[in-house]
């Protein structure tokens, strides 16, 4: 399914369909229900929930579609299971333009003590003659 899925998508979503395949832990259809029981306690455990839900929760969750709905509204009620991960190309980014902004403040001080300068008024000069 996800080697279909990858061969139609060629456009943006490529990206998150590749993250979809490299995430994706398949399981034998007779092995599924064994599967989505684990993963239910371990979420419960991890959420400090009553794990004690998780078997008739995965009795009624007992396909691929059922199941994803579950994980979401269990995301949805357990928003500290969701691990933020930071974005290496935004972060290069951000670099640049803390640099930038950073070098530009800089260049600004070396310019502001030009001016401090003592100057001669050459008006003044002129006057005096």
């Amino acid at each position: 399914m996800m080697q279909l899925m990858q061969s139609m998508d060629q456009g943006a979503c490529k990206r998150h369909t590749d993250g979809q395949v490299a995430a994706c832990k398949c399981v034998k259809p007779d092995e599924a229900p064994a599967r989505r029981l684990k993963t239910l306690t371990e979420l419960y455990e991890k959420n400090k929930g009553d794990a004690s839900k998780a078997e008739g929760l995965a009795a009624k969750a007992d396909t691929s579609k059922k199941f994803g709905a579950l994980l979401h509204k269990l995301v949805a009620k357990y928003p500290a299971m969701i691990r933020k991960v930071a974005d290496p190309q935004q972060e290069y980014w951000e670099k640049i333009m803390k640099e930038g902004i950073d070098k530009k403040a800089s260049d600004e001080v070396v310019d502001g003590a030009e001016e401090d300068e003592d100057v001669e008024d050459l008006d003044a000069v002129a006057d005096e003659l």
